[in-house]
């Protein structure tokens, strides 16, 4: 479906997304004019609760690219504490976060958002903990998030993956961080309605 314009259907509370502020990227825009959405599978084993998931994935729909971006680093800026210790100060956080702001600025090109993306990656290899490189994993995510939205939701569920390390076998607790995901959806949407 091409969407023409942001708006509110109230009737049948839809909001439409133009294609353009949908994504910036072309192969982005090209699958979801021909498929309605992006394909978002979960690409590393979790223990999630899936009809939630889903209900997130459905919600990302609604966000424009430049939104996208302030709620992937919503996200994953609560796993900055779980970096390891030695890696919680890096540079290459400010970095990336600065790279994100620039690149919703459009005073950076994709292509350089994910050169500083590849760098703020190195945190989780340098990462010495399964819980760190995780957390760091969510943080480079939501910084690729500036060059392709299908990282959004990976950032997503690299949170939960900390999660399950922090927490194993404890849904309840997944259930917690999604529900915090889908009500940040709904702040970035009221804060540019």
């Amino acid at each position: 479906m091409y969407w023409s314009g942001k708006e509110a259907d109230k009737s049948k509370g839809v909001i439409r997304v133009e294609l353009n502020d949908y994504s910036w990227n072309q192969h982005e825009r090209e699958i979801k004019a021909a498929a309605g959405r992006l394909s978002t599978p979960v690409k590393i084993s979790l223990n999630d609760d899936p009809a939630l998931r889903e209900t997130l994935i459905t919600q990302l729909e609604f966000l424009t690219h430049a939104e996208l971006m302030v709620w992937a680093l919503r996200v994953a800026q609560p796993f900055l504490h779980y970096f390891d210790a030695a890696l919680r100060s890096d540079p290459r956080i400010q970095l990336g976060e600065t790279a994100l702001k620039q690149r919703s600025a459009g005073q950076i090109s994709a292509g350089a958002l994910r050169q500083i993306g590849f760098r703020v990656n190195d945190i989780a290899k340098a990462s010495q903990t399964a819980t760190g490189k995780f957390a760091a994993r969510t943080f480079a995510q939501a910084v690729a998030t500036g060059h392709m939205r299908g990282h959004a939701a990976a950032a997503s569920d690299y949170a939960i993956k900390t999660i399950n390390l922090l927490k194993p076998d404890d849904l309840a607790a997944v259930r917690v961080e999604r529900h915090r995901q889908l009500r940040l959806v709904q702040c970035v949407l009221k804060e540019n309605a």
